[in-house]
């Protein structure tokens, strides 16, 4: 499969990697693990297809409110994601917005 030339970034939304672990008796983590191996695969294919730009948005404002030890689960996650260039997190809730990035 070949994208049109006009079609050149795509954007995902990840939900429902903790609901997919809780009806499968696993713990958070291992949902968050199985949703990054499947968007591993999907990146992977859309590059194959010809895709330039992927964006996935794999953390929102509520999951500020999860159990401390689950976001920091999924910041590690995050950092050990490899074929990334970098990614961000903007907090809308706070005050005065910050950017937060790595590389």
């Amino acid at each position: 499969m070949k994208f049109p030339n006009h079609l050149n970034h795509i954007a995902i939304i990840m939900d429902g990697n903790r609901r997919w672990s809780q009806l499968r008796g696993l713990p958070s983590l291992a949902g968050h693990r199985a949703g990054l191996k499947s968007m591993h695969s999907t990146g992977e294919y859309l590059g194959n297809c010809g895709l330039k730009y992927l964006t996935v948005y794999g953390f929102s404002t509520e999951n500020w409110n999860r159990a401390p030890d689950e976001v920091e689960g999924l910041f590690q996650l995050f950092t050990e994601t490899k074929g990334v260039s970098g990614f961000a997190i903007w907090d809308a809730s706070m005050n005065s917005p910050k950017m937060y990035s790595w590389q």
